[in-house]
């Protein structure tokens, strides 16, 4: 019966429920008649004890059994893929967080330029056109300048034509 139970326990499923079967059959006529067999009861309840310790062994390596501990093993990893993503995610809505914060001041930075840039563009215009008026009365003063000049020294010349003729007739 030992050996029976040691080549049980090593065993493929299918062949293990067979096998436990057939010992826990031997063990039930054992126990029905100790005495023919030889065998304590102290015995007895050891060869008991190890019987249902390998029926629970068996039963938690049935299909059923592994396919459920497989099951939360996948519930596990899984589990903590989400605790990973959601980090991942966390993580990302901060950053996306900052970048808007951050996007914001841009904007708010840009409109207040493009509001100096007109102004200095206002100012600029300005002062394209007092320059052109500047230019133009310095263009005219100009002109009237080089013939006052001109008449100035014609008067000077014409003075000093009748200068020496009154003293060359003289």
């Amino acid at each position: 019966w030992l050996e029976d139970f040691e080549r049980v326990k090593r065993a493929s499923l299918q062949a293990q429920a067979h096998a436990v079967k057939e010992l826990d059959a031997a063990l039930i006529s054992f126990e029905a008649n100790p005495a023919q067999y030889n065998i304590s009861i102290k015995e007895l309840r050891r060869r008991r004890a190890n019987l249902e310790a390998l029926k629970e062994q068996c039963s938690s390596q049935t299909p059923t059994a592994v396919a459920t501990r497989n099951m939360g093993q996948k519930i596990s990893e899984q589990e903590k893929a989400f605790q990973e993503q959601d980090k991942a995610i966390a993580s990302l809505k901060s950053g996306v967080s900052k970048l808007g914060s951050v996007g914001y001041q841009i904007r708010e930075e840009t409109h207040l330029q493009v509001g100096l840039i007109e102004e200095l563009h206002c100012d600029i215009d300005g002062a394209d056109s007092s320059l052109r008026r500047e230019s133009l009365y310095a263009d005219g003063l100009s002109a009237y300048s080089s013939d006052l000049d001109l008449y100035i020294t014609i008067f000077i010349l014409v003075v000093i034509i009748i200068c020496l003729l009154s003293y060359g007739l003289r």
